[in-house]
């Protein structure tokens, strides 16, 4: 119940960049994006075997597939509006500026830092522990 009250809080936190994220969010939400994406993907494959045995179903595979492809990219467009707000959150739990998050983004495209900026995004994001003291970005971070 705790980590789906964690995911739910996300989701209502999807658009907001002020405020503190405990590391329990941030698990949480990568935790039930993993299990989202790993359940779409065993549809996908259960669906693509059913039309293979069953050619008779074309039209409706071509349908299938239509709403399905348009299904995942809503959810990767809110999956990554989510996890924006809430690495900018994580940032402000840490007393550091939501900015952070762009420069970790974009050093993890740089071949040559590449491994340190995933390190680093790793350190911040799950190991580092949040501030239990008032900072700039306000109270300490929901515990659930």
């Amino acid at each position: 119940l705790r980590i789906w009250n964690l995911f739910v809080y996300a989701f209502k936190n999807a658009l907001n960049y002020k405020g503190r994220a405990c590391r329990m969010e941030r698990v949480s939400f990568v935790a039930r994006y993993v299990l989202i994406v790993f359940v779409l993907a065993s549809v996908q494959t259960g669906m693509t075997s059913f039309f293979t045995m069953f050619p008779r179903f074309s039209q409706i595979k071509a349908i299938f597939f239509t709403l399905f492809f348009a299904v995942m990219v809503l959810f990767f467009i809110v999956s990554v509006a989510m996890g924006i707000s809430l690495s900018v959150r994580r940032m402000h739990d840490l007393n550091y500026s939501g900015w952070w998050v762009l420069l970790i983004t974009v050093l993890q495209a740089v071949p040559v830092v590449k491994i340190f900026a995933v390190l680093a995004a790793i350190y911040y994001y799950f190991i580092k522990k949040g501030g239990v003291e008032v900072n700039k970005y306000g109270e300490k971070s929901v515990n659930f």
